[in-house]
């Protein structure tokens, strides 16, 4: 994604799914903490997903489905999305702490 993104700051909905994007999780959207909605489903990211999840202060939901993203869901999904619809199926994802999540509203 070009660096331009981060001008975005007012952005609530960012839809990019089945685009082909391929590398790891763009960390560029941290920059983006009015974001309710983020869908990045279907393309072919990888990698671990980085633990910077408490920049999205106002998110009500991540779709990171059908991805191939790797190892561990990361503390700050478990700790500070709790109250978000999320979707990280179709992954390689190895493990989720199920102790450090309280309240999952979907998962």
């Amino acid at each position: 994604l070009p660096q331009s993104f981060s001008n975005l700051t007012s952005l609530t909905d960012l839809n990019l799914y089945y685009n082909k994007f391929t590398g790891i999780f763009p960390e560029i959207l941290f920059n983006l903490t009015s974001l309710q909605f983020l869908d990045l489903s279907y393309n072919s990211l990888a990698g671990q997903l980085p633990d910077k999840f408490d920049s999205f202060t106002s998110l009500n939901s991540l779709q990171i489905s059908n991805n191939q993203f790797s190892g561990s869901v990361p503390p700050t999904i478990l700790n500070n999305l709790s109250n978000c619809d999320i979707d990280l199926s179709d992954n390689l994802l190895t493990s989720i702490s199920w102790d450090q999540w309280t309240n999952p509203k979907a998962l």
